[in-house]
């Protein structure tokens, strides 16, 4: 007879959670070779998946699959987000091993007081997003990806009177408006995890007319600039002097689409990759029990 039997990540050892997660997305179209230290570092740290928040499944005392979760405020709304889910390949269709991963992954966020559930999935992966809605999920933006190999050819023209300092994180995030939509791992909280990053602030008049954060693998966790200081080649700059100073071996972003941010990299040398993601959202029923 099969053993099915569900642990949180916090009461089970860190090894079977690894596997799960590597047997899981061993057939996955973004390939992970990760050891234990670095799948605990980012995905329990720079991702701020939680252990109390995420679970594995056993089938006869094997790994055979796993979610992941961490409770955030994003945008003002306390939120329950699914950072990975996977099942191993033999158990896929078998035992309701989805269902029963995302029963416990719902009731997490409701203990945590969550209005929402949050979730990306890779646009194309049609199995997966049809499963996501019949659990009442709903697309609510897209995600695209870019990467530079060569960032010592960005150059900034002529600026004349503002000036280019390091700022702290929470100063430079402080220029970004109410209305600019901010994806999960460009959130101040996931930022604060990477050991490295660094920002940089344009000033002008006293106040700061826009920011870039860039961590030493070269992946650019936010470049604002203001509206009205716009078109003056301040992106341009920023983004080299945080080249300058870090000295990145190549560039790489992923941002919700927005065509002038789309046309700004593409016109300084970017890449867009055939990766894109779609952000999804549930909320009615995440504060109540029972079915959705």
């Amino acid at each position: 007879m099969t053993e099915l039997e569900y642990h949180r990540c916090d009461a089970i050892d860190p090894t079977v959670v690894h596997a799960a997660f590597s047997r899981g997305f061993s057939d996955y179209v973004v390939q992970f070779s990760l050891g234990v230290d670095a799948f605990e570092q980012r995905f329990f740290g720079i991702e701020c998946n939680q252990r109390a928040c995420s679970f594995v499944a056993l089938v006869d005392g094997e790994p055979a699959g796993l979610i992941l979760g961490g409770v955030r405020t994003l945008e003002g709304v306390r939120t329950m987000r699914m950072g990975a889910m996977a099942i191993v390949p033999e158990h896929r269709g078998r035992l309701g091993l989805s269902r029963g991963l995302f029963e416990r992954h719902r009731q997490s966020a409701r203990e945590a007081g969550c209005a929402q559930l949050w979730l990306e999935v890779i646009v194309g992966n049609d199995r997966a997003i049809a499963f996501y809605r019949k659990q009442g999920y709903e697309p609510v933006g897209r995600l695209g990806y870019y990467h530079h190999d060569e960032p010592g050819t960005i150059v900034p023209g002529s600026m004349e009177g503002p000036r280019i300092e390091p700022c702290s994180l929470a100063d430079a995030r402080g220029c970004a408006t109410a209305a600019v939509h901010v994806n999960w791992q460009n959130q101040a909280f996931c930022i604060e995890q990477v050991t490295g990053q660094r920002s940089f602030a344009v000033v002008e008049g006293g106040g700061i007319a826009g920011a870039i954060g860039l961590d030493p693998s070269g992946r650019i966790d936010f470049l604002y600039v203001r509206e009205p200081q716009r078109r003056r080649g301040l992106g341009t700059a920023l983004l080299a002097t945080a080249i300058r100073e870090l000295q990145p071996a190549g560039l790489s972003v992923g941002t919700p689409s927005e065509p002038s941010l789309d046309a700004f990299l593409l016109a300084r040398g970017f890449r867009r990759r055939s990766l894109e993601q779609h952000e999804m959202r549930r909320t009615a029923g995440v504060r109540t029990t029972g079915s959705p």
